[in-house]
């Protein structure tokens, strides 16, 4: 029983003396490296919104008015119509631009200089642009 009684009370005591170890130390704090700027990107401009032979103003083919889209922000229709049909695949890595003011998607694929254009309605279905006058 007394053996028992000195285990019991030291474990108390071993308890008591780590509760009362100061936690809150915290090592040195080292001192702070420069950072190092990060010189600018060059962004290059699109091959397809700087090359004349391209006719993008004035014509259903034109940039002006249409922001880049992200795919992954697409509408579902949208992203429907693209997945089912084999005359779209490898969309992905095309570029989409949507267009505010009309309602409509475009898509541009293949070659740069020679880009392949599909237009889309806000649902999704594959259209072709009103001629500009």
């Amino acid at each position: 029983m007394k053996t028992q009684l000195a285990i019991i009370i030291g474990v108390m005591i071993g308890a008591a003396a780590h509760a009362q170890q100061d936690t809150t130390r915290r090592p040195t704090p080292q001192p702070l490296q420069p950072v190092q700027p990060v010189p600018p990107v060059q962004q290059q401009p699109s091959p397809l919104l700087t090359n004349p032979n391209n006719n993008l103003t004035g014509t259903p083919n034109t940039l002006q008015g249409w922001t880049p889209v992200n795919a992954a922000t697409i509408s579902d229709a949208l992203r429907q119509t693209l997945n089912s049909s084999q005359q779209y695949q490898g969309w992905q890595s095309g570029t989409i631009y949507s267009n505010q003011t009309n309602n409509m998607f475009q898509l541009r694929t293949g070659d740069v200089n020679n880009p392949k254009i599909t237009y889309f309605d806000e649902h999704g279905r594959a259209i072709e642009p009103k001629k500009e006058n």
